[in-house]
């Protein structure tokens, strides 16, 4: 693929307003953020449940079970 095929899109185009350009950005740069901000809150809860998990299993602890024969229903 030539390269004047590849920037075929941002030739010059009489038809291409400078706000259709700028909404193009605009609406990139929100998408680029959200999608950051969205991986970051995920890493920050999973981070946050594991150190809930890892102190839940810190206070418990093992108990011993006896079964005790001849007593039946």
């Amino acid at each position: 693929m030539s390269t004047t095929k590849r920037l075929w899109r941002w030739r010059s185009n009489p038809l291409r307003r400078h706000e259709d350009v700028v909404e193009a950005w605009v609406v990139l740069t929100v998408w680029v953020m959200v999608a950051l901000a969205g991986t970051v809150a995920a890493l920050v809860t999973a981070r946050s449940a594991e150190h809930e998990f890892a102190e839940q299993r810190a206070h418990r602890h093992a108990v011993r079970a006896v079964r005790v024969a001849g007593l039946r229903r």
